[in-house]
């Protein structure tokens, strides 16, 4: 006959008493949530930050100014992460998106101009015919 204290180790616990290691019936008795999720929640660090609190746009423009700069005295891009609080594989991550990017910010200020215009009923100025050429000349110039 086996040792009862080696069948009760062998044997699934039971159903009421199995939990996950990041539960406690407390928490999620009251809020639904796992200490895990809690955990993650109040360091931030899980999921894409809402858009008011991203620092894409400015990222971006820090990049295409570090991109204008001649390479001989442009610091290097692990420096600029550094200098921005970034990672490395971020400010890569959006270089290499960076044209894309550019382009839809073009594409998105020529129609904001032309929009402008229809909500106004009006025609369009020269100048706003001008400022919607430049965007769409840019805009075809950032593809490359």
């Amino acid at each position: 006959m086996p040792d009862k204290s080696l069948l009760a180790k062998l044997t699934p616990e039971s159903p009421k008493s199995h939990r996950n290691r990041f539960q406690s019936p407390e928490n999620e008795r009251k809020t639904g949530e796992t200490n895990l999720v809690q955990a993650d929640r109040a360091q931030g660090k899980r999921g894409r930050k809402p858009a008011g609190q991203s620092r894409a746009e400015e990222t971006r423009t820090k990049l295409l100014a570090w991109r204008q700069t001649p390479e001989a005295q442009r610091i290097s891009l692990r420096a600029l992460a550094s200098e921005l609080g970034a990672s490395h594989q971020l400010l890569s991550f959006h270089l290499r998106r960076l044209d894309a990017w550019q382009m839809k910010e073009y594409r998105k200020r020529e129609q904001e101009i032309r929009s402008r215009v229809i909500a106004e009923r009006r025609s369009i100025t020269p100048e706003e015919e001008m400022r919607c050429a430049a965007y769409a000349r840019a805009s075809f110039m950032s593809m490359d």
